[in-house]
């Protein structure tokens, strides 16, 4: 296993090396591989968030998610993962509508609102800027892609060895 602690410019040229190798290896297992990889080097950010997100009513701590995605189309180089407040959608509930996610105000909690008046001229107050989900991504930023240089690099040999391949 290959120990890494470059800057932050130096981790993201290495994380792009590993994905781009894997681009030699069979798709339905790289893609495997990789998804895997990235899942565990990210998981600390997700109760990161949530312990800077204000609570008040728990709705959005609740409606945290995490999603990652594998592109198919071309090589193997297309990697998202997503990790923020779901809005709100009806889904349906033992024959009752009800509202998932509920986190449509994130964007107000996290950049705040402007000074707003009435038509009568009466102030409705001002919401402060909290910047949870940018702070928790600028302390996470670099454990995650140190992190995430690690396991991909070990997912990379995993996975060269099942397929019986050199890595390139």
């Amino acid at each position: 296993m290959i120990s890494i602690d470059l800057n932050e410019a130096q981790m993201q040229r290495q994380v792009q090396g590993l994905i781009k190798a894997f681009g030699s290896l069979p798709r339905d297992l790289a893609k495997k591989r990789m998804r895997a990889a990235i899942r565990k080097a990210t998981k600390p950010f997700e109760p990161a968030l949530q312990s800077n997100t204000p609570y008040l009513t728990g709705s959005l701590v609740r409606s945290i998610k995490t999603k990652i995605k594998v592109y198919d189309k071309g090589t193997h180089g297309n990697i998202a993962f997503v990790c923020g407040y779901v809005r709100g959608s009806l889904k349906k509930r033992r024959g009752q509508f009800v509202i998932a996610g509920s986190g449509s105000h994130a964007i107000i909690v996290e950049n705040g609102s402007k000074l707003r008046r009435r038509k009568n001229g009466a102030s409705t107050g001002v919401m402060p800027a909290r910047r949870m989900a940018r702070r928790t991504l600028d302390g996470m930023k670099q454990p995650i892609l140190s992190s995430l240089a690690n396991e991909l690099a070990a997912a990379l040999e995993k996975t060269a060895q099942e397929a019986g391949r050199a890595i390139p």
